[in-house]
């Protein structure tokens, strides 16, 4: 069994994941920040990044 803060495995194809839970949601925001970063060159790699950490924030004010 697995605690409530444990990132949970993914599917082999994630953009094909279909009927997502909400945890499913968390995981994949939280995974997504260190991927990205230094993906894309300078200015649009800072855009990316603020896009993700905003929606991780977003998300985490839903969570209270």
């Amino acid at each position: 069994t697995f605690g409530k803060e444990i990132i949970r495995k993914f599917n082999s194809n994630i953009s094909a994941m279909k009927h997502l839970a909400t945890r499913d949601f968390e995981d994949l925001l939280q995974c997504m920040l260190p991927v990205f970063e230094g993906l894309l060159p300078g200015n649009d790699n800072t855009m990316v990044l603020d896009l993700l950490l905003d929606l991780a924030t977003w998300y985490s004010f839903a969570k209270l």
